[in-house]
């Protein structure tokens, strides 16, 4: 691939891609890749020539989560009312090892506006969005269990 071997020499894990053809030519023009230390990655496949594929944004990742694992394939959809681009979602986390089941961190879900030109992007560059749990359907937990007794 390239530049782009040289341009993230040492990711860790980075096995899961989603790939998007932008043109509907039936062939992917860039490739969006999250790793173990936490950043997302965006390659430009859309030259014709291979060797001159790279990774965008000057070699910089778009986001970093700082340091929260990306180990699921990035999701996209439509950017913002009135905004060009696309948005990519990522979540952060990790359960592979045993020292895995021990972290007690929060993780997030991550959506990023790739506009193409602004990559190196990290959480303090975010709008906090905050979900909150559902409430517990007492009423059916109670109607279930005394259909159960």
């Amino acid at each position: 691939m390239g530049d782009a071997e040289e341009l993230v020499e040492g990711v860790e894990a980075m096995r899961i891609v989603y790939g998007v053809d932008t043109n509907g030519d039936g062939i992917v023009d860039y490739v969006y890749a999250g790793d173990n230390l936490g950043r997302l990655w965006k390659f430009d496949l859309s030259a014709s020539d291979p060797n001159h594929w790279k990774v965008s944004f000057a070699g910089q990742p778009l986001f970093d989560t700082g340091g929260e694992p990306i180990s699921a394939p990035p999701r996209l959809g439509a950017p913002p009312a009135g905004m060009n681009g696309v948005m990519v979602y990522v979540g952060s986390g990790r359960l592979a090892t045993e020292t895995d089941r021990t972290v007690t961190a929060s993780r997030a879900i991550y959506g990023v506006l790739d506009d193409g030109t602004t990559g190196n992007v990290s959480k303090i560059d975010l709008q906090a969005k905050r979900s909150h749990p559902l409430p517990r359907p007492a009423a059916a937990a109670c109607d279930l269990a005394r259909g159960m007794a």
